[in-house]
């Protein structure tokens, strides 16, 4: 395969990015919401189901797809990290089985001891997160550059993005593109229809925009290392 036709990490990065801030801000988004306001409590919740949901998504179609065809190319370069990164999504759903049922507590009452519960929950999880992002990105990511084909991660992508509705997808495409390179950003909007493409990028900065601006109170929350 060319450099072409290979995956582009630059894609995997956009969307790490994507999860570190939205997890990395969460916590701090629970804190704020007083106790017993069941409306806030209500549209923080939705958000935090949306990347819960996302993740799961995601990590289910590295274990599904990606391991499998990295231990069948390059098993001697990959094999031990394979068996990491397997570890590691087992921590990380642990974490987020915790977060569920803490979440599901403070949906229900949102009261102040159970908002703090779930802020640590979430906490927890987002180092798990962190480090297992961070380590794929350091030794799994370069083999998925050689070894894995653009039209066959397209195809990855979209088993990843399937248990989504057309709604969820179109925001989870602004939130990752909040953050993403513009090259990576063009090559991700030319895999849709020609006739769509302005429009589903428009739709898609508009609906984090909104999406933002309820969770966060701003459409353009931290960026980067400016989370912490």
């Amino acid at each position: 395969m060319s450099d072409a036709n290979h995956f582009d990490g630059r894609e995997m990065a956009m969307v790490h990015r994507m999860f570190r801030r939205e997890f990395l801000l969460a916590p701090g988004v629970v804190r704020q919401v007083a106790g017993g306001d069941n409306g806030r409590a209500q549209a923080v919740a939705a958000h935090l189901d949306l990347i819960i949901s996302t993740l799961h998504h995601h990590h289910a179609g590295e274990d599904q797809h990606v391991w499998p065809l990295l231990q069948q190319r390059a098993p001697v370069q990959v094999s031990w990290h394979v068996l990491r990164v397997e570890e590691q999504h087992r921590q990380v759903e642990c974490a987020v089985n915790k977060v569920t049922e803490s979440l599901a507590r403070w949906r229900r009452d949102p009261t102040a001891d159970r908002r703090e519960r779930l802020a640590v929950e979430l906490e927890t999880l987002v180092g798990f997160l962190v480090d297992h992002m961070d380590y794929e990105e350091t030794y799994v990511v370069p083999v998925m550059e050689s070894h894995i084909g653009i039209d066959e991660w397209n195809e990855i992508v979209q088993s990843m993005m399937g248990g989504l509705n057309s709604d969820e997808m179109s925001l989870v495409l602004g939130m990752s593109m909040y953050e993403g390179d513009r090259d990576i950003i063009d090559d991700t909007i030319a895999n849709m229809p020609a006739e769509s493409r302005e429009m589903i990028r428009r739709t898609a900065v508009e609906a984090y925009a909104e999406h933002a601006q309820r969770v966060y109170g701003t459409a353009t929350p931290p960026r980067g290392t400016g989370v912490r």
